[in-house]
């Protein structure tokens, strides 16, 4: 294989193991860190591996003489220096090789309620208000931190986008320093400038873009620290020798809001630096993350396994760890009051308690479904831009086993890779992007585990959704009606030896001959169609309006005074060109107006112009049988076909389901009862359009609406219809779920917006099976539009009378097909007689519904001749004459 790949092992004793100790120490090894790629850092900017050691006693210890090797360097031993441990403290060493035992000495330069020139971002602030030489005198005096609503600001700031800070601060000696460090607690993006170069930031933009005043965090998601009894955290400042000089300095920063009716606000910024050997006593906030001790081993061990021992200053070892294959950024280490124990840890905490949930890793070799093996040769992957990567994906086959070491036999090669989502991002199993990609990193075509080829791919977690389903089922439903949706295969992931859980892979929504089938559209277009498609624009959250797609002229559904902000998605927005972009606006401006228009009820014919009737009425059904939350107004995509292919607007495909079908406890979607369409998303900034409302006020839409759903109940929605999807389902999921929830114990614990919390997996999959069967119902007797009795029989394929057609074939030998119409539920009784009028045959005898039907007879026994069939239910009789030629 071309790919490193690192594996569990099949003893917990083998992963880890703990030596029993010649010597009695209070002093332990509590975490080791040996593959650390983006954590914590060292005073030079470095994700150097490290270890903690923590003194589990109830007096101070001396380490003078204390000295950690491992088994890689064996004959290499790195000696503690005249420090103390204090009782229940912990000291973090890096494994660095860099042979620094000095530590470093930190002060706290600027701490909390150090009062700052403040500017209120109502207005871009001056240009230069970021340098050293800028004039403050006029800006506002107040101590941090700054904002409100937490209640952690001494300075109270209303409501507002932003704020802008600056202080200074002195330097005496710069050559006497040795590291520098930011601590800045934030709620909820900020930038961090010293001397005018930015050092920092977090959650806005691009480095190095000075956000405006009124730019949002690129989303909400940050929350304070310290009110909450956190610590600030941690910004080293590598470059800080280039940027700080002897005498004064400026510190500018800046916070920004995700919006301007959010309920808090904070900036509360500390500033230290660093010596060695130096006589200065340290001192540092009491509100800021543990800073780097400055002590580095003299050895570099095994990242892929190794034994640490700690021993005192006799030589004994008073303690061990043992690790193998441990995946990267993940720390090894006890849970206390569990010292024979070893687990593996998501969030690693050097400084600190292991308190967050370890877990004890288990085996995994082989699954019946695919597996898919990603490795990023220590690379973190970010939420953008996409990192190259190597993927390789292993199935063999339907019905057969597929093992972690079998040949990688539908995909193996590189790719681009980033995390994706929204909402989601917070959840700890990541959901990823994927780029297929050829050895010249260029987009390579590919078919994986039999979807069609293309090159940009979705690994979707399911993590909130417990049934793991709601997303494959949702798209299996919308394929099966005829419209199209994305192609789904579920499998299990590993990512730098790490199992991930049960996935999903599926197709990015985008304009393909295989998934939305329209016109590519040519930046300088020729030909009748010109610039008329196609085009996929989409409704979802406002990120990056300014060059994304234009704001509706059209209030929304809701009274809210608020415009749809509605987005180009292909061409993407770095891609449409300026006549594309007024062509596609204009003319869905002009079907809006046609709808918003107070006489919209006399154009019933108008409508029709501007959009695929039967495509809006497929959606609202495929929204409203499961009652997505988000649908209609995020992640709600719509697509125009060139003039060619009609021209006409289409609802869909259908996107992000897994909160749907009953798992939100919020927006009404946890009830079976009830209209999504209809549900008053008052304040919030994504509104419902306006179109549905009107629609449902046209009586042809409403007609169809109530044909196409009678006609689906009949088939592909009917319950035994969408309860076959999920039993395949859950059949193909059962093993691995076991797996998915070793891995992310979150059976039997609300994972936001879970409505209902079972205790197992099969429990979620009954409630997800009873709340479809209720929302079946609810649908069933409120769904709106007038149809004709014959319309309903048509669709329920319902005779209009009884009939008795003539057998084929005829003559015949020996079998023939009789067919026959039922109009009402009967007694049906069909027998054969021969020309004296005795029964040779009864070949129905029994009570059936309306309908039609067929026989097959067999007439082996009987010899040639002329028979009679004759069809009896209830007052209708008919006979036909049939001839059996041998």
């Amino acid at each position: 294989k071309k790919m490193k790949i690192f594996i569990y092992c099949l003893s917990l004793f083998t992963l880890f193991s703990i030596t029993p100790v010649f010597g009695q120490s209070d002093v332990i090894i509590n975490e080791l860190m040996p593959r650390n790629t983006y954590g914590i850092i060292d005073e030079d900017g470095d994700a150097s591996n490290w270890i903690e050691i923590f003194n589990s006693g109830s007096n101070a210890v001396n380490l003078s003489g204390f000295a950690l090797h491992c088994n890689s360097v064996d004959a290499t031993k790195w000696i503690f220096p005249d420090i103390s441990i204090n009782a229940n403290d912990y000291l973090v060493v890096f494994i660095s090789g860099k042979a620094q035992a000095e530590p470093l000495i930190w002060q706290t330069i600027i701490d909390r309620g150090d009062y700052w020139r403040f500017f209120v971002g109502r207005s871009e602030p001056p240009i230069d208000w970021i340098s050293e030489s800028f004039n403050d005198s006029s800006w506002f005096n107040g101590a941090s931190g700054f904002g409100y609503g937490d209640g952690d600001d001494y300075t109270y700031i209303a409501n507002t986008m932003s704020i802008f800070v600056r202080k200074s601060f002195q330097i005496t000696d710069k050559d006497s320093l040795a590291s520098m460090a930011l601590h800045v607690d934030y709620d909820d993006a900020f930038v961090a400038y010293i001397n005018g170069v930015e050092v920092a930031r977090a959650n806005i933009g691009q480095p190095g873009v000075r956000p405006g005043f009124d730019q949002p965090a690129d989303n909400s998601q940050h929350e304070a620290e310290i009110f909450r009894g956190g610590k600030a955290p941690l910004f080293l400042i590598p470059q800080w020798r280039d940027i700080i000089k002897n005498g004064d300095n400026i510190l500018a920063v800046e916070v920004h809001n995700a919006g301007i009716n959010s309920s808090d606000l904070t900036l509360i910024p500390f500033l230290s630096v660093a010596h060695r050997n130096n006589h200065s006593s340290e001192n540092i906030s009491e509100f800021i993350a543990q800073l780097p001790t400055g002590m580095h081993t003299n050895f570099i061990a095994d990242e892929n396994q190794d034994t640490f021992y700690l021993s005192d200053q006799n030589g004994n070892v008073v303690d061990s760890l043992h690790y193998n294959a441990v995946p990267n950024n993940i720390s090894i280490g006890r849970i206390s009051g569990n010292n024979e124990q070893v687990f593996w840890f998501e969030q690693p905490t050097p400084g600190y308690k292991n308190a967050t949930e370890g877990r004890i890793p288990f085996e995994f070799t082989d699954s019946n479904l695919p597996i898919v093996i990603i490795n990023t040769n220590g690379k973190t992957i970010p939420d953008e831009p996409k990192i190259t990567a190597q993927m390789g994906i292993i199935y063999n086959g339907k019905g057969k086993r597929n093992g972690i070491d079998d040949p990688f036999n539908i995909y193996d090669g590189a790719i681009g890779i980033e995390v994706r989502g929204s909402s989601s991002q917070i959840f700890p199993k990541k959901q990823y992007a994927i780029e297929t990609r050829d050895s010249q990193g260029e987009n390579l075509n590919v078919s994986l585990l039999g979807m069609p080829k293309e090159n940009d791919w979705i690994l979707y977690a399911p993590y909130s959704d417990k049934s793991m389903m709601r997303n494959v089922l949702e798209y299996t439903l919308s394929n099966n009606i005829g419209r199209y949706a994305s192609r789904t295969r579920t499998c299990e992931v590993m990512l730098n030896g790490d199992y991930k859980g049960v996935y999903v892979l599926m197709e990015k929504v985008k304009r393909d001959k295989n998934r939305v089938n329209i016109a590519k559209l040519e930046a300088n277009p020729s030909g009748p169609d010109g610039l008329s498609g196609g085009y996929i624009i989409k409704l979802d959250k406002p990120t990056g309006e300014s060059y994304g797609g234009w704001r509706s002229k059209y209030p929304s559904h809701v009274p809210e005074n608020q415009r749809l902000f509605i987005q180009y998605h292909y061409p993407s927005p770095s891609d449409i060109t300026y006549e594309q972009g007024e062509f596609i606006r204009k003319h869905f401006d002009a079907f809006e107006k046609v709808l918003y228009d107070a006489n919209f009820k006399d154009e019933q014919l108008e409508y029709k112009k501007y959009i695929d009737i039967d495509s809006f009425v497929d959606h609202l059904i495929l929204v409203e049988i499961s009652k997505n939350v988000d649908a209609y107004r995020l992640s709600s995509y719509l697509y125009k076909e060139n003039d060619s292919d009609g021209g006409l607007i289409c609802a869909g495909p259908v996107w992000d389901y897994n909160l749907a079908f009953g798992n939100a406890d919020y927006d009404n979607g946890q009830y079976y009862t009830g209209w999504q369409l209809n549900w008053p998303w008052k304040g919030n900034y994504t509104q419902l359009p306006f179109w549905w409302d009107r629609l449902l006020q046209y009586d042809d839409f409403t007609s169809r609406l109530k044909n196409r759903w009678l006609t689906l109940r009949e088939n592909q929605l009917s319950w035994p219809a969408i309860e076959g999807i999920i039993d395949s389902l859950q059949t193909e999921m059962a093993e691995a779920q076991e797996r998915n929830y070793k891995r992310w114990p979150i059976i039997g614990k609300y994972v936001w917006p879970n409505y209902r919390v079972f205790q197992s997996w099969e429990w979620e999959i009954l409630y997800l099976k009873n709340w479809i069967q209720e929302r079946l119902k609810w649908l069933d007797a409120n769904m709106p539009g007038v149809i004709t009795a014959v319309q309903l029989n048509t669709i329920r394929n319902i005779p209009t009378n009884f009939s008795l057609a003539q057998n084929y074939p005829n003559p015949f030998n020996p079998t023939t097909t009789i067919k026959y119409a039922i109009q009402h539920n009967s007694h049906v009784i069909l027998k054969v007689y021969n020309l004296v009028g005795q029964v040779v045959a009864v070949l129905v005898n029994e009570y059936k519904n309306a309908g039609f039907y067929q026989i097959n007879f067999d007439a082996s026994s009987l010899s040639s001749g002329v028979y009679l069939y004759q069809l009896q239910a209830g007052q209708f009789m008919y006979s036909k004459k049939m001839v059996l030629a041998r």
